[in-house]
């Protein structure tokens, strides 16, 4: 699998001295994308200003912006005060907060793309979010699955992107990728914390996976090389969701050269 295949992924609350670290080193060993969660203490649009200044052509997302939490007026006018270059941007954003998040997450893509040239893309976990994402939005940002689940994801975007008319609409996937045995650990915490959120563990139990059988870890490149090459081919873009123990700028790096090589 090609770095050009690959987005990279990071955590929002990624100390910025680090983020830039990391994004000239993404950029120069040819990834397409960097990814960065938006969470409570990381705020995503920040750090790809960060990112933004550092790179010239490297795609800028975020992965995904809860519509629960921030409203999509507030993200206009934090991609505007961070002047985010806009045909770089790729805007990831899902809702889950009852009543109807597929009907505020399509009211969310609307404003969102009548004020902004920028990529639209759905968080989406179940199927129902996904049908939303492939008929209003320009991807699907995936999560959490392994090789066939992924592969039945891809076919079912083509299959709603046909029933819509709509040609082009992307699907990425977040595959959370550690590099060592500490990393590895963190990993395993990671998965087993996501295994007990009530919507992720019903679609592991759908998918009749558990978490960690949707990663990648191992103590040398090769090891990675041949975990994340299991999805070469599936779907437009893998992102390496990097996990790592102590979030340094060193662990980084050695991650991404581990896949450059």
């Amino acid at each position: 699998m090609k770095a050009s295949d690959l987005g990279f992924g990071v955590a929002g609350a990624l100390d910025h001295d680090v983020l830039r670290v990391v994004a000239r080193r993404v950029e120069a060993e040819g990834f397409r994308t960097l990814w960065i969660n938006d969470t409570p203490d990381g705020d995503s649009l920040a750090g790809l200003a960060v990112v933004a200044a550092e790179t010239s052509r490297l795609r800028l997302a975020t992965g995904v912006i809860s519509i629960d939490r921030r409203s999509p007026a507030e993200i206009i006018e934090a991609v505007r005060r961070h002047e985010l270059p806009e045909q770089r941007l790729v805007l990831g954003i899902g809702g889950a907060v009852k009543p109807r998040p597929l009907v505020r997450v399509q009211q969310a893509l609307g404003v969102l793309g009548s004020a902004l040239d920028c990529k639209l893309m759905v968080g989406a976990l179940g199927p129902k979010m996904r049908r939303l994402g492939a008929e209003h939005s320009d991807g699907l940002l995936l999560n959490w699955l392994s090789p066939e689940g992924a592969r039945q994801a891809a076919a079912d975007r083509d299959r709603d992107a046909t029933r819509f008319g709509r040609a082009g609409v992307e699907a990425c996937l977040y595959v959370r990728t550690a590099l060592g045995a500490e990393a590895g650990v963190r990993m395993r915490s990671e998965a087993e914390r996501y295994g007990q959120i009530p919507s992720y563990k019903a679609n592991f139990e759908r998918l009749g996976v558990a978490a960690i059988d949707t990663t990648v870890a191992g103590e040398s490149p090769a090891e990675i090389y041949e975990g994340l090459d299991r999805y070469s081919g599936i779907l437009d873009e893998i992102v390496v969701r990097a996990i790592t123990s102590d979030d340094t700028a060193e662990e980084y790096l050695r991650l991404i050269d581990a896949i450059a090589s």
